[in-house]
């Protein structure tokens, strides 16, 4: 289809089988107020909360489904070594996915594809996953046409995560749309599994967008950065955590950070033994526990017997998050964080994006990363090589937070809170203005906002053209 730079109208067909997650809803009202939002999803899914027009994309079923799956983890084994740590050591952080002869197999590739010489011949996890999609789409010849309409399909940038869209999405592509992937969290650019060959980038914050480059070769330079959506309703909750004035007990918060069960019981594991080191240092002490949204409260059975720790449940029903039984959630709202927020006199980070949470609340924050020399058991030697090895937590976290490397150094600096607040506050600064969360002073206004997202839409170029590089507001 002929590249128009001014098309007469524009419509943002918006991927996601995730319609109960509401963390997108400020994602897709943005987009509503520059064009036209279609939402594309899965055949007989219930209508958007949002009352968007909703299309159901034929989704493979059936053998063809699982053959999509298993080519897609093929897919991963076989490309490219990413530049990121999290990639490089993949075999390392490798630690509940298959049995231990699927470990040995993939700790053997890795290997050999892991070096240079190798890799760079490699075929990036974009290019080979989309490989037999795009083969069969070239034998069917699908017709391309011009149009007054130009089509812009936005889609998680994490493939793996829209497999049943990827027919989709090849077939869009060769019909002419342009494609956005959606780089919609802080870790996602250092994955191996990113849309690399997307014609742009919708990303929270330059730095992300340099974390995605120095990943990844990627094929267009076209971006946006448009902040951290995702929290911007919770920071309009406007709420913020007065210091304790009165000698109460202190509370101790944590959010869990792991979807797995065997991740799970690990840092229940690991947090029962900080509660134990409270209570023995600062008698009254308590945590006040947050269980990850979609994990069962079994997972957490280390907790139960441990005096002093309390836990919050996620107000709210159960939902089917993507209506086909993969996964069960309770979803937290903005109050409800906050409220469980203003119950802490600090907050305990190890892995979670809750930390953002708390750095917008202004609650005092201590990262926890045992040194290796204190790191006693089989579940702290799984919780923290994770922490190890994941370039994110060592550039945002463990970078900035106040840093605790024992339970000891842990007690200590939570018995000076006069002393912490300050650097707590400096390092939140610091995440909220480099990740663009709500109210850093770089962002543009909304007016601004609204500007660069018409213009990243409509002057949107197919990737194998000369990119134009739209100014992020910086």
């Amino acid at each position: 289809m002929p590249y128009s730079p001014s098309p007469s109208r524009l419509v943002v067909y918006y991927v996601t089988d995730d319609l109960h997650n509401a963390r997108e809803y400020n994602e897709i009202q943005l987009l509503r107020r520059v064009a036209r939002v279609v939402i594309v999803t899965q055949p007989g899914s219930a209508p958007h909360p949002l009352g968007l027009k909703q299309i159901g994309a034929s989704v493979p079923c059936g053998w063809r489904a699982s053959w999509l799956q298993s080519w897609a983890r093929i897919s991963f084994l076989l490309c490219r070594v990413g530049q990121g740590e999290i990639d490089k050591r993949f075999p390392e952080r490798n630690l509940f996915t298959g049995g231990p002869l699927f470990r040995r197999v993939v700790n053997f590739f890795w290997s050999i594809k892991s070096h240079p010489w190798i890799s760079n011949f490699l075929p990036t996890y974009n290019s080979l996953y989309f490989a037999p999609l795009r083969l069969i789409r070239m034998c069917t010849k699908p017709r391309r046409t011009s149009s007054p309409i130009q089509r812009v399909i936005v889609f998680d940038a994490v493939l793996n995560r829209i497999a049943h869209f990827a027919p989709f999405i090849e077939q869009q592509r060769q019909q002419g749309a342009l494609l956005v992937a959606n780089v919609k969290s802080w870790d996602n650019a250092f994955y191996a599994r990113i849309a690399t060959e997307a014609d742009g980038f919708l990303v929270w914050s330059p730095a992300i967008w340099d974390d995605l480059q120095q990943t990844h070769r990627l094929k267009s330079s076209q971006r946006l950065a448009w902040g951290a959506r995702s929290f911007f309703e919770f920071h309009a909750q406007g709420q913020r955590r007065l210091p304790n004035s009165h000698p109460e007990p202190l509370t101790l918060g944590y959010a869990a950070a792991y979807a797995h069960p065997r991740m799970a019981r690990s840092e229940a594991s690991v947090l029962a033994r900080v509660a134990q080191e409270l209570q023995a240092r600062m008698p009254g002490a308590r945590i006040l526990f947050r269980p990850y949204p979609s994990t069962e409260p079994e997972a957490y059975s280390a907790l139960t017997a441990i005096p002093g720790v309390e836990v919050q449940r996620i107000e709210g029903p159960v939902q089917d998050r993507f209506g086909d039984g993969r996964e069960a959630i309770r979803f937290g709202s903005p109050g409800e964080k906050a409220a469980f927020l203003s119950r802490c006199d600090a907050f305990l980070s190890l892995a979670t994006s809750f930390t953002f949470e708390a750095a917008l609340f202004g609650c005092p924050i201590i990262q926890l990363a045992l040194a290796k020399t204190q790191r006693q058991t089989s579940d702290e030697q799984d919780i923290f090589r994770w922490v190890d090895n994941s370039d994110h937590l060592q550039s945002y976290f463990l970078g900035a937070l106040p840093l605790a490397r024992s339970y000891g150094d842990l007690v200590t600096q939570l018995g000076q809170l006069d002393t912490l607040r300050p650097q707590s506050a400096a390092a939140a600064t610091q995440l909220i203005q480099r990740l663009y969360l709500p109210g850093a002073p770089q962002q543009p206004t909304e007016a601004e906002l609204l500007l660069q997202l018409k213009q990243f839409l409509t002057h949107l170029k197919p990737h194998s053209l000369d990119p134009v590089h739209l100014l992020d507001h910086a």
